[in-house]
């Protein structure tokens, strides 16, 4: 197999891993206490009380997405060198739950 053909391949794959990070976003449509700390409803793997910054870091570290791209600033998607098996692994197995719950909705913006 050639470079180039693996590095489309990567490509593609690092394109897919974004998208489903983009999808569990569209769903982090969740109350937030009047500071705008912490969740007031379980959101996935988060309880309720939950700080909405480690949420944040979650995408970033966990997902390698950053968060300044998901909430449409004109920033890079990807803040990790290269997105580990493990990342798409959990970004799969996060919107498998999504949709196993029946909440893989679009959502039209509000606080995050």
């Amino acid at each position: 197999m050639s470079t180039s053909t693996l590095r489309s391949e990567e490509s593609v794959r690092e394109a897919r891993h974004v998208e489903r990070a983009e999808l569990l976003w569209e769903t982090f449509d969740v109350p937030v206490d009047e500071d705008g700390d912490t969740i007031e409803n379980d959101w996935l793997i988060f309880e309720a009380g939950h700080s909405r910054m480690d949420i944040w870091e979650w995408f970033e570290n966990t997902l390698g997405v950053s968060v300044a791209y998901l909430t449409g600033h004109n920033e890079p998607p990807v803040v990790a060198e290269v997105i580990s098996d493990e990342a798409m692994q959990q970004s799969e197995r996060m919107l498998d739950k999504v949709n196993a719950a029946g909440t893989g909705k679009e959502r039209a913006g509000g606080p995050r």
